[in-house]
């Protein structure tokens, strides 16, 4: 399974603009946890890096950009416009060292 979690404590900032709460996500470990307190081992994680980040982020501001070339008529263009750019903004300022993401590989016993 894949899954978020906080490599640094959110700030409010981050939350808002990311539309999430605090315990939506745990730490790495807690990750782990939950699938051991379901009865199962984990056998190998995959945590992404700041480079993985950046080419998933970045492939976002790349689509807003793509489409609004594409459509300049769409009525929704600027709502999409100043999300992205709120997101991209707080990515910036700190996101990508806020939360990470890993693939947890687990098995039943």
């Amino acid at each position: 399974m894949g899954e978020p979690f906080w490599l640094m404590e959110p700030s409010k900032e981050y939350l808002e603009v990311e539309g999430i709460k605090r315990d939506d996500f745990g730490t790495h470990r807690n990750n782990v946890r939950v699938g051991e307190n379901e009865g199962l081992s984990c056998l190998y994680t995959l945590v992404s890096d700041h480079d993985d980040w950046d080419h998933y982020e970045t492939l976002q501001w790349w689509a807003v950009d793509e489409y609004v070339r594409a459509h300049p008529d769409d009525p929704d263009i600027r709502e999409l416009v100043e999300r992205k750019t709120r997101e991209k903004h707080i990515y910036l300022q700190g996101g990508r060292e806020t939360m990470g993401w890993a693939i947890y590989v687990f098995r039943k016993e």
